[in-house]
């Protein structure tokens, strides 16, 4: 990729769009892996200046630049947004991510160049550590981020070659960063104000593959080369599961695009599912499997047609009493609510969504879903949120720029309980109720004791009580809410 792009400088081109949704890396005509540019209608070419960038990648040193009035980008914004591509690729999070507690959005951290290497910085929990990286390599990012150092990958970053410890921790150093440390004792149990934080799962080493809550909390935990299930029982999910979720006792698997069930009552036999676009459609809840067939959404557990969709760009999302299946076609979205148990689709009218879809989550609880999608539109990110209920009814929907409002500081990190919306914020969690009489949403309160526990990236569960599952990538915690 460093390569690619100084081949580019070296005829006089600038990518100047550089972003992850601009570069896809496929095998080459000699088989090898090799970065392909997409999108590239906005390649900067002498006389043809580029006029378009995405904040999460665009210099800070450009921020307020106007870019259609000069040729402000450049092989040094280039290299900025080679820079963070890396950096994300390495410890999956943004060099300006995570929370601070007075530099509150990327954009302000961006600015004052405090970057996540910070130690008052917090990083989201799927982070992982700076220290699986070589001193040099740490250098060099800081160097960039933070000195404003613009120049191509360095050697020692190219270089690195990552290893996996015993104890589960990859890493790119001479010795293991985890089991050279010396590891903090973790008290059981923390209270933190209002709210009381246990840990109640940590996969030592491996990861949470995924979780749920049906009155009780279950789960599927890497550890080592094998899976294991939350009441103990040792599952074979295959060699390389694209996909997996739990559901009760029972855990849906896929290998490629055959999708079978393991535990007490399964059925016999793998369903070939259809694709959407980065995922497989399909998904799995009490009610059993829901997946596309070619242009039709069906239910496994009687082969019933539940309407027709867009063959190969339909994402689809089950609960327990409701189902949301969605596809985009250029700037047209189309969106349909479903019983996961009888009834077929049900087309609902939502407003459009604009610009190009980067990201999205469905949150379903009880009756109701919770859409949320990430934009981008002439360089700038927009989040939108839309509450649903079973028979299409549109409860409140909310949009605007990231970080805007609590509902829009992303697409995760939100869950749906008793009529309301609760999500992880940097600030805290956030209890936002719909007004349906003006469509929108209310804060109700704020929890800002959750700040640094919860982030935005952690998946929650609602458990009993009222109380809070955060799932993370090796942890799940459990926060209840003192009176």
């Amino acid at each position: 990729m460093d390569d690619t792009v100084r081949g580019l400088h070296a005829r006089g081109v600038v990518v100047g769009d550089l972003n992850d949704g601009n570069v896809v890396v496929a095998p080459g005509s000699d088989g090898a892996l090799a970065p392909w540019f997409i999108d590239a209608d906005s390649l900067q070419l002498p006389g043809h200046p580029c006029t378009v960038a995405h904040e999460r990648f665009l210099d800070p040193r450009l921020y307020g630049t106007d870019l259609d009035k000069t040729a402000a980008l450049s092989r040094e914004s280039d290299f900025y947004a080679l820079a963070v591509l890396a950096f994300s690729a390495l410890l999956y999070v943004h060099p300006f991510g995570g929370a601070h507690p007075t530099l509150r959005t990327m954009l302000r951290r961006a600015e004052a160049r405090h970057s996540v290497l910070r130690a008052d910085v917090t990083a989201p929990r799927v982070a992982a550590r700076p220290a699986v990286l070589p001193d040099d390599a740490l250098e060099w990012f800081r160097k960039v981020f933070e000195g404003d150092l613009r120049e191509p990958l360095p050697a020692a970053l190219l270089s690195a070659r990552f290893t996996a410890c015993s104890c589960g921790v990859e890493h790119a150093r001479v010795a293991c960063p985890s089991c050279t440390a010396s590891a903090p004792v973790r008290a059981p149990s923390v209270a933190r104000g209002t709210l009381r934080v246990r840990s109640v799962v940590r996969a030592e080493g491996g990861a949470i593959v995924d979780a749920s809550f049906d009155g009780r909390l279950r789960y599927v935990v890497r550890r080592g080369d094998g899976h294991v299930r939350d009441d103990g029982r040792t599952i074979d999910l295959g060699a390389s599961p694209a996909w997996v979720k739990v559901v009760g006792a029972t855990t849906w698997v896929a290998e490629g695009a055959r999708v079978r069930q393991l535990g007490p009552g399964a059925t016999a036999g793998d369903v070939l599912v259809g694709a959407a676009p980065g995922e497989l459609a399909a998904d799995a809840g009490a009610r059993g499997l829901v997946y596309a067939d070619g242009a039709w959404l069906v239910r496994a557990s009687d082969g019933t047609r539940l309407g027709q969709v867009l063959e190969g760009q339909t994402h689809v999302r089950v609960g327990d009493a409701v189902g949301l299946a969605f596809y985009r076609a250029g700037e047209l979205t189309v969106w349909f609510v479903f019983d996961p148990s009888s009834g077929p689709l049900r087309q609902i009218a939502l407003p459009p969504l604009r610009g190009r879809l980067t990201d999205f989550s469905v949150v379903l609880g009880g009756a109701l879903a919770l859409f949320t999608a990430q934009t981008v539109k002439d360089g700038k990110i927009e989040i939108t949120a839309h509450l649903v209920d079973a028979r299409g009814n549109i409860l409140a929907t909310e949009s605007g720029p990231l970080g805007s409002s609590p509902l829009l500081y992303g697409v995760h990190g939100r869950a749906v309980a008793h009529g309301a919306v609760i999500t992880a914020t940097p600030d805290g969690l956030a209890l936002c109720r719909p007004d349906a009489q003006r469509r929108s949403f209310d804060l109700a309160r704020v929890f800002s004791d959750a700040a640094g526990v919860v982030g935005p990236e952690s998946r929650l569960l609602v458990g009993e009580g009222g109380s809070l599952y955060a799932v993370d990538h090796d942890e799940i915690r459990h926060v209840t809410f003192n009176p």
